[in-house]
């Protein structure tokens, strides 16, 4: 309240109502400060609010700008929670947020639709959607046609929505910082990082990971020019919500503000080659299934991995992950022997189950069970 203002938006909103809330903030600690001018530290989604705003007003009466993990081409999860539900990770916070019901809510929500990976991510990435029915990769255009109208989708999106956040993307996807002093914490090396899905014939869907923290992918995270800190997850396990968590890249944050000398930890590096694949290899393996059955996985002590009786997700196995796409599960864990897998059915029907044995998110073995 006095040197340290904080700013909670509301994510629902496009990031132009939420930027003109956060000027009244911007003037508060502009009235406040010695110099005329303010430090922001802005997570994820913070981030777009915030350049948004700063491209309206400029940043001359900013000093030092922290971008960290802000999706500013956006994340192939968005495209996940508005066709198929996602939790939008609430389940670690303990909310339970269920996945069916954010998506019902998420339709008309603008800034959901604006965390879509934009034409520009496409542009440097690739397409991120591939539809085996037509042996094809979607542009954008035609990934924004699938989602308002393909018949393999129980419903369909918002096509005013799509639109605008087109519009938002293209107005600020090449802002740069003219006066302020712009850093960027990147994560990357997370090979759990969803990076494109694959829609194959039946509707059921497969996906491929890539470089990220988790969440964002390092395409979308470093778009931005800065000073960037490169955060390897292999070595640190700080993931996209444990980069405002984690006492590490807290500290960096903190020492970037007051201009303290700083010893990086190991896996915190300037150099972009903390994030090169070359010198580090993380096996994974990833379980799935595809259709209406519940996945689980068990290691040699009995940890579990998947969906309890209680509906909810847990992941006991250290280091796992667990994604649901529609009726389709995947569960990442360490690669190794000794699990066990679980598969019983909610509905009835077939189902196909996959196990694919991945090195820094590429797929080195792969058996499928039709």
């Amino acid at each position: 309240g006095s040197d340290l203002l904080l700013f909670p938006y509301d994510w629902r909103l496009n990031a132009a109502d939420s930027a003109n809330e956060f000027g009244l903030v911007m003037n508060q600690a502009l009235a406040k400060s010695s110099t005329g001018k303010v430090n922001i530290v802005a997570h994820s989604m913070g981030g777009i609010v915030v350049k948004d705003y700063l491209a309206q007003h400029d940043d001359s009466k900013v000093n030092k700008l922290i971008f960290v993990g802000t999706p500013h081409l956006g994340a192939p999860k968005a495209f996940n929670a508005l066709n198929y539900g996602d939790d939008f990770d609430l389940k670690f916070l303990g909310l339970g947020l269920n996945r069916f019901k954010a998506k019902e809510i998420g339709q008309n929500m603008p800034g959901v639709y604006e965390l879509l990976p934009s034409r520009e991510y496409i542009n440097q990435s690739g397409p991120y959607v591939r539809d085996d029915r037509s042996s094809k990769s979607l542009t954008y255009d035609e990934t924004s046609q699938f989602m308002s109208s393909d018949s393999v989708l129980p419903d369909h999106r918002n096509a005013n929505l799509l639109n605008q956040a087109d519009s938002f993307h293209q107005l600020r996807d090449n802002w740069s910082a003219q006066s302020s002093h712009v850093y960027n914490l990147i994560g990357c090396q997370d090979y759990d990082t969803i990076g494109s899905f694959q829609i194959e014939d039946g509707g059921s869907v497969d996906i491929n990971s890539i470089s990220g923290d988790g969440t964002v992918p390092f395409v979308s995270s470093s778009h931005v020019a800065g000073q960037n800190y490169y955060i390897n997850n292999q070595k640190t396990k700080i993931n996209h919500l444990g980069l405002v968590k984690d006492d590490r890249s807290v500290g960096l944050i903190y020492n970037l503000i007051n201009s303290a000398d700083q010893v990086l930890p190991e896996g915190i590096s300037q150099s972009i080659e903390e994030c090169s694949p070359s010198i580090s290899a993380l096996p994974r393996l990833r379980f799935s299934t595809h259709s209406p059955v519940n996945l689980h996985v068990y290691d040699q002590s009995g940890k579990h991995t998947g969906i309890n009786n209680d509906g909810n997700i847990e992941t006991q196995i250290p280091d796992s992950d667990f994604v649901q796409v529609g009726n389709d599960s995947f569960i990442f864990v360490p690669s190794g022997s000794g699990y066990s897998v679980k598969i019983d059915a909610y509905a009835t029907g077939s189902f196909d189950f996959k196990v694919k044995s991945l090195e820094n998110g590429e797929i080195e073995e792969a058996l499928v069970y039709s």
